[in-house]
C-alpha cells in the first residue's frame, strides 16, 4: 500500500509530505506540487515495490 498524506504547506508548489509503503518511510520532505497533484520520487517508491524505473530523454518521461 501507497501512503502519501499532506503533512504542512510550505508554499504554493511545495509540500512537506512523507511517502510510505507498508507503513515504512522511504522518502520526507519538500515534494513538489501542482494543479493540486504532489508530485512522490518515483525512483523511491519503485525500488521500494521492486520495480524498475527507466527515463525516455525523447517523451521526457519515466
Amino acid at each position: 500500500m501507497l501512503d502519501v498524506p499532506k503533512v504542512e504547506k510550505d508554499d504554493e508548489n511545495m509540500d512537506k509530505v512523507s511517502v510510505k509503503v507498508d507503513g515504512k518511510i522511504i522518502a520526507d520532505g519538500l515534494l513538489g506540487k501542482k494543479a493540486g497533484v504532489t508530485y512522490v520520487p518515483l525512483q523511491a517508491v519503485a525500488d521500494t515495490l521492486g520495480a524498475s524505473v527507466e527515463w525516455d530523454s525523447k517523451t521526457k518521461t519515466a
